[in-house]
Formats: C-alpha cells, structure tokens, sequence
C-alpha cells in the first residue's frame, strides 16, 4: 500500500481519513494496545480525543509502544459525518467538510494540525501527509491523482500533478 511504500515497515501509527472515531485507519497490529490504551483513559478523556492522542505519541505511554512511528494526514475527506454535536466543542457545528472535501486543521477544517494533511508546496500533487514518495516513484497516483478529482484541478496543481503548472498546461 502506499502508506507502506511511505514508511517501510509499517512506521506508521494510523491514517486520519474522515472525522471522529471511525475517521482514523489503524494497523492490526496495534488494535489490542490502542483498545487498552481507550480503556485505560476512558475517565480523563473522550475516545475521540484518545485516539489522535495516541496516534500522534502525546504521551509517554503512546511514545513507548508506538517507538518512533508517526500518524498521516490523508488529504480527502473519505466518510460523511453524521450529525452535527462534536465532542471537541460545546456548541453545535454549522457544517463538517464532505465527502471528498479537504480534510483541513483549525481554523478553516475540523482536526488538529497533527494530524491533518497540510497544503505544503512539495504536497500539493500528493494526498498523503507527510508526503514522503520514494523519489523512484511517479509525481502523480493513477488512482488518486489530485489533478483527475471529480471537482476539477486544485489550486497550484496541473497536468500530472506538477504544481508548477496550471490547468491550460502552462
């Protein structure tokens, strides 16, 4: 997979894809310690606010177990959030980013700049943050070019996915 192809060896602790709980890819590997280490923090607190915790090795205990690995940003909203109650505020939201959107960091989207894919100038043709691509590799994914989005190019991308180039191929 391309997180692997990234970070060889699974040096990865998890892929933010969408919001909350189920917005977050895990390896297998690591579904029983992330399982105890919710559990054990239930009472401190809110799942949803462990998980990235854990994922980003803000604790003792997570930098223990996770040893280096670090969580990635995928640049596309993959999942619809249901409702509009988030347990990070206390006030009701007015609208969570689409199916497909960019899945930004505060202010403008909803997650925290840890684990949020960032609009970098060497990112920008890429959906994976960091964006680590094995220099043998293509510039552009087939499968999730950003340039092909069913929306139209981005901002700062153009023909395959260069972002020194615009949309005409200048």
């Amino acid at each position: 997979s391309k997180a692997h192809a990234y970070f060889p060896e699974e040096a990865w602790s998890g892929i933010r894809v969408s919001f909350g709980l189920n917005g977050i890819l895990i390896p297998d590997r690591d579904v029983h310690a992330v399982a105890d280490y919710l559990w054990k923090h239930q009472a401190r607190r809110y799942p949803d606010h462990l998980l990235p915790e854990w994922l980003a090795s803000e604790t003792a205990e997570a930098r223990d177990y996770l040893d280096g690995r670090r969580n990635i940003g995928y640049r596309f909203n993959l999942m619809l959030h249901i409702g509009n109650i988030s347990t990070h505020r206390t006030y009701d939201e007015v609208k969570f980013a689409g199916c497909y959107d960019t899945l930004g960091a505060w202010p403008d989207g909803h997650l925290d700049a840890n684990e949020a894919w960032k609009a970098l100038p060497e990112c920008l043709a890429d959906d994976f943050w960091p964006c680590r691509r094995p220099a043998d590799w293509p510039r552009a994914w087939p499968i999730a070019n950003v340039v092909s989005r069913p929306h139209g190019p981005l901002p700062g991308t153009g023909a395959a996915g260069d972002p020194t180039r615009n949309s005409e191929g200048g």
